[in-house]
């Protein structure tokens, strides 16, 4: 048996809906809608890997799972975040590392939680209708996932800044978010700032209705004039990561 069958079959029998995910990538394998209603079965979760035996494992958040995780995507927004609760003890929180942040899982508050790209630079919310790529998965960079702080029993709250800061209309941490700059896109984004801004504008554009393959002819567009330009596989995922959610 797989180490990832044997995680996925854990990360079952914890109550977390479970999804198989492209190799060394974060795209699911199956139509996955259904298991943001229903958590798959022992048996479906051992046909998946007997047919993937190498492949990623998604964890499907929000409510089916009753779990919301924060992504973290650099250093500066774990330091940002450990600023806006001065209080909170966040080396308790179960951690995953990933290949090039971190992710923090916390209870489902019970209700809707829709994932949040960008709340303050670097931070994003998987919460109903999203799912995240668990330990002990490969990141498409060759890194493996990894538990820094297990899941142990039931997890924490979400602690009552973070989860305002969440359900806020307009904020980046700070006060009032600016509105998105589309015109910025097209200057060329600077390096440090690409990946947020690209993903927020593939957002942008999911929230415009804009059809699936336009979206990626613009995000594609956007990242060739990022200074430097943006990997275009790398940009295609924001469109894959907000138009999934």
């Amino acid at each position: 048996m797989s180490e990832v069958l044997i995680a996925a079959l854990a990360y079952a029998a914890q109550g977390f809906s479970v999804i198989p995910i492209q190799a060394r990538e974060k795209k699911p394998l199956i139509a996955w809608d259904q298991f943001q209603t229903r958590r798959a079965t022992v048996d479906e979760i051992r046909a998946w890997w007997t047919k993937w035996p190498d492949v990623n494992l998604g964890i499907v958040t929000g409510a089916i799972s009753g779990l919301i995780v924060i992504d973290l995507d650099s250093i500066e927004a774990k330091d940002k975040l450990k600023k806006l609760l001065p209080t909170y003890d966040l080396n308790r929180v179960p951690r995953s590392r990933t290949g090039k942040g971190w992710q923090l899982f916390f209870k489902h508050p019970g209700v809707t939680l829709q994932n949040r790209a960008g709340i303050i630079p670097g931070l994003d919310v998987r919460g109903d209708g999203g799912y995240v790529v668990a330990p002990p998965s490969i990141h498409p960079n060759g890194k493996s996932y990894k538990w820094e702080v297990p899941i142990k029993g039931e997890l924490p709250k979400l602690p009552v800044e973070l989860f305002k800061l969440i359900t806020s209309q307009n904020h980046n941490g700070e006060g009032d978010r600016e509105r998105f700059n589309t015109a910025e896109m097209w200057e060329g984004v600077p390096e440090g700032e690409r990946d947020d801004k690209l993903f927020r504008y593939a957002c942008l554009l999911r929230s415009l209705n804009t059809p699936r393959d336009v979206a990626e002819e613009l995000i594609l567009k956007a990242a060739s004039r990022c200074k430097p330009p943006f990997p275009e596989r790398i940009a295609l995922e924001k469109v894959e990561s907000a138009y999934s959610h």
